[in-house]
């Protein structure tokens, strides 16, 4: 398996549990201590998702560089 497809699986377990851990801090029903672990978790996957989402940017400009401008298709 190639390099940026294991970051793009990574990436998408990172954000099913993201999605996971809102739900269960949602939820209210946690001790404090399991509580505040969750979110220290979640904080830690947001940072690395969102590194994923820039890093994944750059490569969609440098594969869309043409005579020197950067053109970004199919992004809004």
């Amino acid at each position: 398996m190639a390099a940026a497809d294991k970051r793009a699986e990574s990436f998408e377990a990172g954000l099913e549990r993201l999605q996971t851990i809102v739900t269960q801090l949602e939820d209210n029903r946690l001790p404090l201590a399991e509580a505040l672990r969750l979110f220290e978790e979640g904080a830690g996957l947001l940072r690395y998702c969102h590194a994923e989402l820039e890093r994944a940017e750059e490569q969609v400009k440098l594969l869309t560089e043409t005579d020197g401008f950067f053109q970004l298709t199919g992004l809004t």
